[in-house]
Order: structure tokens, then sequence, then C-alpha cells
């Protein structure tokens, strides 16, 4: 696979940045290649925003947990929160951040701050 050549060609170079490789994959319409280009940048915080802009949402969201980094998972749940693309299907966003914990305390936290922030207009 090209994935593979890739990351034989490159892999072993110093502060290789998979997520430019895996951007200009999107660039040029190949989303699968940076989805599995992303599988080797070892930096999380580079690799969330790319998934969250090929609106890969549970991906993204279980590698901010896997960070244990409270910006990156506030980022991923205000994205999820915010995008359009649960909105047919809130049982699936329901199960989706209620899965876990801190996605729980994050996603709580979230809309007490977003309502103090933006009181619903009546």
């Amino acid at each position: 696979m090209l994935c593979e050549i890739i990351y034989k060609k490159l892999g072993s170079i110093n502060n290789i940045n998979f997520t430019e490789i895996a951007n200009k994959a999107i660039d040029n319409g190949k989303p699968e290649l940076a989805t599995r280009l992303l599988q080797y940048e070892p930096n999380i915080s580079k690799k969330v925003p790319i998934l969250l802009y090929m609106e890969q949402y549970e991906r993204a969201l279980i590698e901010s947990l896997n960070s244990q980094n409270s910006n990156l998972i506030n980022m991923v749940i205000f994205k999820i929160v915010k995008s359009n693309y649960y909105m047919d299907d809130e049982e699936k966003l329901f199960k989706l951040m209620s899965n876990d914990e801190i996605t729980k305390q994050h996603l709580k936290h979230y809309y007490i701050n977003f309502e103090k922030l933006n009181p619903s207009e009546e």
C-alpha cells in the first residue's frame, strides 16, 4: 500500500511531520490515505485537528482522551456539539459522549460554560 511505502521511505527521518503529509493527501482527494498516515504521527495535538477536519469525530475523541489533554478534549467536544454531524442521530451523540467518565465531565463543563457565555435567546 502507498501508506506503507511512504512510511518506509520517510519513517526513519527524525521529526518527520506526518500531519503535513496527511494534509497533502487530503488536498489531493485521498482522505483514506491521510487517515492511515496519521497513525504514524506521534504528536496527538497535531493529529486531532486533522481528524476533526475530516469529520472523524469518534477517532478524534479517542485520541484526545488518550492524550489526557483537557484542551484537546474540549476542542473535540466543541466541534462535535457544534457540527451538524450528529443532528439526525442524537442517540449516537449521547452514546459517543457518555462512554467515558472523562468525556462526561468535560461535556458537562462545556455546557455549563457555554450557557454562561451564550445565554439562550428567547
